[in-house]
């Protein structure tokens, strides 16, 4: 859900760039100690060749889902993030923000969304998507921990469903806030839209999740051979 050039004022603008130049700098910082954590353990220069190229994977993919929007009244559309499906993967609700910047650069350059309106993209799109997406998910996991797989499939379409809507809502306040549009009627058409959009990421996201799920078993059951083959 990109805004466009023009629709919030400039002051507002700078205000959101602020905002989101010290949280992704805090960000920064905190992957790279990540980063320098994996150097300590063993098979960690393969940890992050392999969260290296999931990150250009996932930047590329949110990229080419989102190149579809529906233009929808008041000034803004909907489709598909992936801001959830990402911090599900990466297991943090800051890597949303990590992935979307590139994404919402680039899209600004070919005239998706605004250029002065980065900011205000990349705060509803990587910080209250990520937050709202990866926390649903987080919440709905620990219902039952002898139920994980189902909950993790469970959970992928909730993260995804809310953090679209949360998306959605949150540019309308954007948009309210600049004085740009009335809550009432923006509200009321942005978020029908997101809840049908939602499904779709909700859907998406829960897809991805069964992949995972599929990936732990598999996982799961070659661990014993591995070590009836390789005994102490």
């Amino acid at each position: 859900m990109l805004i466009s050039d023009s629709l919030i004022p400039l002051s507002q603008c700078l205000v959101y760039m602020v905002i989101i130049s010290i949280v992704l700098i805090s960000v920064s910082v905190w992957a790279l100690i990540k980063i320098k954590g994996l150097e300590k353990e063993k098979l960690s220069g393969k940890k992050i060749v392999m969260n290296s190229v999931l990150f250009f994977v996932m930047m590329f993919f949110c990229f080419l889902i989102q190149a579809f929007q529906i233009p929808v009244p008041y000034g803004t559309s909907v489709g598909l993030i992936g801001a959830a499906l990402v911090t599900i993967i990466f297991r943090s609700p800051w890597a949303a923000l990590l992935v979307m910047t590139p994404v919402v650069l680039v899209q600004s350059v070919f005239g998706y969304g605004g250029i002065t309106t980065i900011g205000a993209n990349l705060f509803t799109m990587g910080i209250i998507g990520g937050i709202s997406g990866y926390y649903t998910y987080v919440l709905v996991r620990k219902i039952s921990p002898e139920h994980q797989n189902l909950l993790t499939i469970i959970g992928g379409f909730l993260a995804g469903f809310v953090s679209l809507i949360m998306i959605g809502i949150s540019t309308t306040l954007e948009l309210v806030i600049a004085g740009t549009f009335p809550l009432v009627e923006s509200m009321k058409f942005i978020f029908i839209y997101s809840m049908v959009a939602g499904l779709a990421e909700g859907l998406m996201t829960a897809l991805a999740c069964v992949g995972i799920v599929i990936y732990k078993i598999k996982i799961h059951k070659q661990k014993p051979t591995t070590a009836q083959s390789n005994p102490p």
